[in-house]
């Protein structure tokens, strides 16, 4: 048996070689089969070796040839360079379907080239960071879609970090739900979630904008417009944020939103509702409208720290003025 590596590299030998290659890229693998009666058979590989290179590249007029290693050869599909774990994924301008969840399980970074301005990625999908190191970082997610008692429609953020990025237009809400989750190790920073024109079935108790919880960070966001109409039941709470027991809210704003509908018992509306023993600091809630007092901020238990911030602008749904915090 001759075996060829498809690098300029061969070699004789058995069923069984072994072969280092140098450089990435993709490489068609060969062996030529001989006996003693003069017979022999070329047999190729049908799916070729890939070597990942460090960086592979996203753009919507790539050729889509793994690894994806130039501009000219860049894959047409994130999830497809997402696959095929190098240490960055780089996208280029434009709009990106995505049917399937993009899920980092390493120290991977995926970064837009010039923003979440330009850089869309439009489905029903989530971004799921999953691991230390885990970077995403210059995007804007749309659409995103419901999840059952998941509180992640649009990104789900357990370690690494979600980073200039912007949630819109989520839609398909259901119980326990929220456009974002950030929790562990995880950390949001210098992003904007939009929740306007959100939309949800009779189920959406218990539903928010944002989720911080279990030691996660939100720091440096805005979180603006959650204005969701929904069943008035019992103990359902529904806000823009929820800060959860360990959870660190620090350094955002919260504006223009609106929680009207009347609560039963035990239910809670406000712009940030905080439950357990986390952080709210150097924090802006400006012009909420709720259907209780509290419109701005509401602490439902535990011992949180609410330390230098700014609620100002809380008014019932009739228009007057009410309390801005709630203890």
């Amino acid at each position: 048996l001759v075996w060829d590596f498809g690098d300029g590299e061969s070699v004789a030998g058995g069923k069984r070689v072994t072969h280092t290659f140098e450089a990435p890229g993709g490489y068609t693998v060969k062996v030529h089969a001989s006996n003693g009666a003069a017979e022999e058979k070329e047999i190729v590989a049908t799916t070729p070796v890939v070597v990942v290179p460090q960086v592979c590249y996203v753009s919507k007029e790539g050729k889509g040839i793994a690894p994806y290693m130039t501009w000219e050869n860049a894959a047409t599909n994130i999830a497809d360079a997402v696959e095929l774990n190098p240490k960055t994924v780089i996208v280029s301008n434009g709009l990106y379907q995505i049917s399937t969840e993009i899920s980092i399980h390493t120290d991977l970074e995926l970064r837009s080239v010039n923003g979440p301005e330009v850089t869309i990625v439009d489905a029903e999908c989530k971004c799921r960071n999953q691991a230390e190191g885990a970077v995403v970082d210059g995007f804007t997610f749309r659409r995103g879609a419901g999840n059952w008692d998941t509180k992640s429609s649009f990104a789900r953020v357990e370690a690494g970090v979600l980073s200039r990025c912007i949630m819109s237009n989520c839609h398909g809400m259901v119980y326990r739900d929220s456009a974002v989750l950030v929790k562990g190790s995880g950390r949001m920073t210098d992003c904007l979630v939009d929740t306007y024109n959100m939309g949800g079935n009779a189920d959406c108790v218990h539903f928010f904008g944002t989720v911080v919880q279990d030691g996660g960070v939100i720091e440096r966001c805005t979180i603006q417009r959650y204005n969701y109409t929904t069943q008035g039941g019992a103990g359902n709470t529904h806000g823009a944020v929820h800060v959860e027991g360990t959870g660190i809210f620090r350094n955002c704003l919260v504006k223009d939103c609106v929680t009207t509908q009347p609560a039963g018992d035990g239910a809670y509306r406000a712009a940030v509702l905080v439950s357990g023993d986390g952080v709210v600091e150097n924090c802006t809630i400006v012009n909420s409208t709720s259907c209780q007092p509290g419109a701005g901020l509401t602490i439902l238990s535990g011992t949180p720290t609410v330390r230098n911030c700014i609620v100002w602008g809380a008014k019932l749904g009739d228009g007057t003025e009410t309390t801005a915090v709630r203890d």
